[in-house]
C-alpha cells in the first residue's frame, strides 16, 4: 500500500526522572502531522520490535476518529521508524487492536457503516500482508444501528498461536470474549466485558466491573473453562477497574479510587494464582483519570496514569514485586495534554510508552491537536 507522510518529526532527547532514579535516560519520538494523530496501543512483534496502532490526519478532536484515516506505525526497539501505513481505502476508522497471531499479525480496525444519524459501525479482525495491507478476514462483528465497542487491549496472543478478542457486546447476555485458534476459528466464548491478559501457561485472566464499588476476576483455562471467579473491591469506597496483567504467581489489577469530588488515588491489587489476595497498596492522590498496566520480565510492574491539572498530565511508575515505587517519570511535555495509551516490556530490557500529546488547542473545537509520542525508557 502506498504510504504517504504529510510530515514527521524524530526527536531524540536525554531525560531525567524525577525521585527515585534520577539521571536515567530517555527518548522521545513524535509522529506528527498537520492533523490530529492518535495511538490506541502497540504491541510487541515476534523479532523484538513493535507496532503503534490508531488513527492519522483526523479532524474535530479525539472523540471525531470517524474523519480519519486507520494507522499503524511500525518501530525497531532502537527507536527508528521501520515503516508506517495508512489505510486510505478506509475512510471513516481506525486500528484499535493488533498483536502477534501465529507466524503473523492479526490487526483490528473499527470502521464506520453510515455517516450522519446513527453511526453503527464494524469490528473486522484481518491478517497483514508481507507488505503490511490488510489479507484476509478471520472474524467481523457489526451491528445495523449501535456503535460496537472495544476495551483497551482487546487483542491478546495465547501460547497455541491463538488468540482472544475482547469487545462490549450489544446485549448485556451476549458473550464479550472469544478464543480464535491458529486456524481462525472460533473454538469458544465467554459472558464477560472487559480487560484481558494471558498467562504464561495459557490461562486466560478476565477482567470485568461489577459495579461502582468492586470487581470480579475470572481465570480460564485454554480451553475456556472457569478455573475460579472472585470479587474484590470494597463496597463502602466507590473506584474504578482498568487493566490486568498476568505475572509469574498471579495477576496485578490496577484500578482509582475515589476520595472526594475530583480527588483519588490508583489502586494496585496483586493476587495469587489461585485468587487470593497478597496485597494492595494506593499510589499518588489528586484528580487520576485512566491507567494501564504492564508486567515485567522480573516479576514488577509498570503502569502509567493520567492526571488532571490545568491540562491532563501522565506519568510513569515502575514498582518493584512487592510493590515499592523505584522510579517515576512524567510522560510528554509539561504543558498541554498527555495520555498514555499502553506500555510494552520490549525483549531488549527497555520499556516503552507509547501515548499522544497535545500540546496545541484547535479553536473551535474543544480539543488538542494530538501528536503520536513514543517514549523508550531504559529501566
Amino acid at each position: 500500500m502506498k504510504k504517504f507522510l504529510l510530515f514527521l518529526l524524530l526527536l531524540l532527547s536525554a531525560c531525567n526522572i524525577l525521585g527515585p532514579g534520577s539521571g536515567r535516560q530517555s527518548e522521545q519520538i513524535i509522529y506528527r502531522t498537520p492533523q490530529i494523530d492518535f495511538a490506541h496501543g502497540a504491541t510487541v512483534l515476534p523479532n523484538g520490535d513493535f507496532v503503534v496502532y490508531g488513527f492519522t490526519e483526523g479532524v474535530g478532536g479525539a472523540a471525531e476518529w470517524t474523519n480519519a484515516f486507520p494507522f499503524l506505525l511500525f518501530m525497531h526497539s532502537d527507536g527508528t521508524i521501520a515503516d508506517t501505513v495508512v489505510y486510505r481505502d478506509i475512510r471513516y476508522g481506525e486500528v484499535i487492536g493488533a498483536a502477534p497471531f501465529g507466524n503473523e499479525v492479526a490487526v483490528l480496525v473499527d470502521s464506520v457503516l453510515r455517516v450522519g444519524g446513527p453511526e453503527p459501525n464494524e469490528l473486522k479482525i484481518s491478517l497483514l500482508e508481507a507488505d503490511h495491507s490488510l489479507g484476509d478476514v478471520i472474524y467481523s462483528l457489526a451491528d445495523s444501528m449501535r456503535h460496537l465497542f472495544a476495551p483497551a487491549n482487546p487483542l491478546v496472543p495465547t501460547p497455541d498461536n491463538g488468540l482472544v478478542f475482547a469487545f462490549y457486546p450489544i446485549h448485556r447476555a451476549d458473550d464479550g470474549l472469544i478464543k480464535i485458534n491458529a486456524a481462525g476459528e472460533i473454538v469458544w466464548t465467554y459472558d464477560s466485558v472487559g480487560s484481558v491478559d494471558v498467562a504464561e501457561d495459557g490461562d486466560i485472566l478476565v477482567l470485568s466491573n461489577r459495579n461502582r464499588d468492586q470487581f470480579d476476576v475470572a481465570r480460564l483455562n485454554a480451553a475456556g473453562q472457569v478455573q475460579w471467579q472472585k470479587t474484590y473491591g470494597d463496597p463502602e469506597v466507590g473506584g474504578r477497574v482498568f487493566a490486568i496483567a498476568a505475572v509469574q504467581d498471579g495477576a496485578a489489577v490496577l484500578g482509582r479510587r475515589f476520595v472526594s469530588p475530583g480527588v483519588n488515588f490508583m489502586v494496585l491489587t496483586r493476587i495469587d494464582k489461585n485468587g487470593e489476595l497478597l496485597w494492595q497498596q494506593t499510589y499518588g492522590e489528586g484528580e487520576r483519570l485512566t491507567g494501564t498496566l504492564t508486567a515485567l520480565a522480573d516479576g514488577g510492574l509498570v503502569f502509567g496514569w493520567s492526571k488532571s491539572f490545568d491540562g491532563e498530565q501522565a506519568e510513569i511508575v515502575r514498582l518493584s514485586t512487592s510493590g515499592k515505587v523505584m522510579w517515576h517519570h512524567r510522560f510528554g511535555p509539561a504543558q498541554g495534554t498527555t495520555r498514555i495509551s499502553r506500555i510494552l516490556a520490549l525483549p531488549n530490557g527497555r520499556i516503552a510508552v507509547v501515548g499522544v500529546a497535545g500540546p496545541e488547542y484547535i479553536e473551535g473545537y474543544g480539543a488538542d491537536d494530538f501528536d503520536i509520542l513514543i517514549m523508550l525508557l531504559d529501566d
